[in-house]
């Protein structure tokens, strides 16, 4: 009994604490590595790496604390013992409280309590290195991500690093806001590090667009109302009840007015600031299914009976009637203060003159309908097709340059990244895909939605969110190609995601 209170605290923890400091100054060495190899890194994983430190520091701290309290009690128990013995071999229990004499009764009691108090102290020494280990360690990974934290400004736009309560990530993910918009009116905020949501509400009994506006103060939603909405606390601060006619498109222009066109034909014309309704106009006699603003003076709508129009925005007034596709006109592009170019279920895409009415050309190439369009440079146009290729235009030449074939289904959505040469698009085939624009080769695939992709953003540090009818949101990373987590909670179609900043 005596000799297991002596031995076993002397050697068991000692070997525990070099496992222990082994340990951590491999994974500082890894971190290094990981440093001078990539700080592209760091920036994807630091979330990751300051886990695994805490974890590391938790495993060494628990273990002092816990060993020190065992040595304390076997102290205790030598001390009891002494206590009982000191009698019978013919001590003054008063030395026990005499200071001078402390030492002379650690050397004589029949249990070596100085052999235990040798131990605390070689104890103490290990607690020293560790915890000196663990400083360094604690130390490096401030200096490793203090620069990473600066560079992007962590404190404003990603919060502290130091948050416990990541849920269970494939990687590691930068902290940051987020908005989820769904069709059945729920509204929902997001920490990229959590798995709920931090805050969710149902004001609206359905939405099919959402915009944030104001310098991201305030969020339009579209629905069976129009409702402007304080990002600050949800609050509405105004509704404009939309009736009976569904609402197919929308266009803000420059000096928040916005305009609404419906399925029955009607434009409708608003004040956002003094929350009015500036016209009504009856403007076609099918749905309209794509509106876009010119200089703040005039704007084009393009309608469901494949005709286009021109309308002074001011007054309401029909400038212009275009006519020359044969189906559904999808979208329009303006290209400068006199062009614009329109798509359509005609398969074809067409480049108008604003001034005198006239198609100036004719571009065709795919084999059904065109869904989407980008411009890229002032006379180059990428489109999508529901048969399933993106096509590459000379608007000036009216030459196609280049298909791109990858997707399995038709193309809903097609954004040229800021800054990059490289082009995304997603499809029917619920997948996103990464293009490069000169050499026009897919550079990666994301999988992972279940049903058509609705919305992608992009955001400057290299990643994107989408929001997809299968109830979802999920994050990707650009650069290392991965999907990085899934974010659940809705009930229907996400139809809108956006980044708050």
């Amino acid at each position: 009994m005596e000799e297991s209170r002596k031995n076993t605290p002397a050697t068991k923890p000692s070997k525990k604490y070099t496992s222990l400091i082994e340990r951590l100054e491999r994974k500082r060495d890894e971190f290094l590595r990981i440093g001078d190899s990539s700080h592209q890194l760091l920036n994807i994983y630091y979330d990751g790496i300051l886990k695994e430190i805490e974890d590391q520091s938790a495993i060494v701290y628990n273990l002092i604390s816990e060993h020190f309290n065992n040595l304390m009690y076997i102290i205790e128990d030598v001390r009891k013992h002494n206590l009982n013995i000191i009698p019978n071999e013919g001590l003054d229990t008063n030395m026990l409280i005499t200071a001078e004499k402390i030492d002379d009764l650690f050397n004589t009691t029949p249990i070596s309590l100085k052999n235990c108090l040798n131990i605390l102290r070689e104890e103490q020494k290990i607690s020293t290195i560790i915890t000196k280990k663990l400083n360094e360690y604690l130390d490096f990974k401030k200096i490793l991500l203090t620069p990473i934290k600066k560079d992007l400004d962590l404190n404003e736009t990603f919060g502290s690093l130091y948050e416990k309560d990541n849920f269970h990530m494939r990687v590691p993910v930068q902290k940051f806001n987020f908005l989820s918009v769904c069709s059945d009116g729920t509204i929902k905020s997001w920490m990229t590090n959590k798995a709920e949501s931090i805050k969710s509400i149902k004001k609206a009994e359905k939405i099919n667009f959402s915009k944030l506006i104001n310098g991201n103060r305030s969020l339009l939603t579209i629905g069976e109302d129009i409702i402007l909405w304080d990002m600050k606390d949800f609050d509405i601060m105004f509704s404009f009840p939309v009736l009976n006619n569904k609402i197919c498109c929308y266009k803000l222009s420059s000096d928040d007015k916005l305009l609404t066109c419906f399925d029955d034909g009607t434009v409708k014309f608003w004040d956002l600031v003094k929350p009015r309704l500036i016209y009504d106009i009856k403007a076609h006699e099918d749905s309209i299914l794509t509106v876009k603003v010119i200089l703040n003076k005039y704007f084009l709508t393009g309608c469901k009976d494949s005709t286009i129009k021109l309308w002074a925005l001011k007054s309401g007034n029909l400038v212009r009637t275009f006519s020359g596709h044969v189906r559904a006109i999808i979208k329009i592009k303006v290209l400068s203060h006199q062009k614009f170019v329109s798509c359509s279920e005609d398969k074809s895409i067409k480049i108008w003159d604003r001034n005198t009415g006239e198609c100036v050309r004719t571009l065709i190439g795919h084999e059904n309908k065109v869904t989407c369009m980008k411009l890229i440079q002032p006379k180059k146009l990428i489109t999508g097709s529901l048969d399933s290729t993106i096509k590459f235009w000379d608007l000036e030449s009216g030459r196609e340059e280049a298909t791109l074939k990858g997707h399995k289904n038709g193309i809903n959505y097609l954004k040229a990244i800021l800054n990059t040469n490289k082009l995304i698009s997603s499809g029917a085939d619920f997948r996103i895909k990464i293009w490069t624009l000169t050499e026009g080769t897919c550079l990666q695939t994301f999988k992972g939605h279940e049903n058509f992709i609705l919305d992608v953003k992009i955001l400057p540090i290299g990643l994107f969110l989408s929001a997809s009818a299968d109830s979802t949101i999920k994050i990707w990373n650009l650069e290392s190609k991965k999907y990085l987590a899934s974010y659940n909670g809705h009930e229907n179609d996400v139809i809108n995601v956006h980044f708050l900043f």
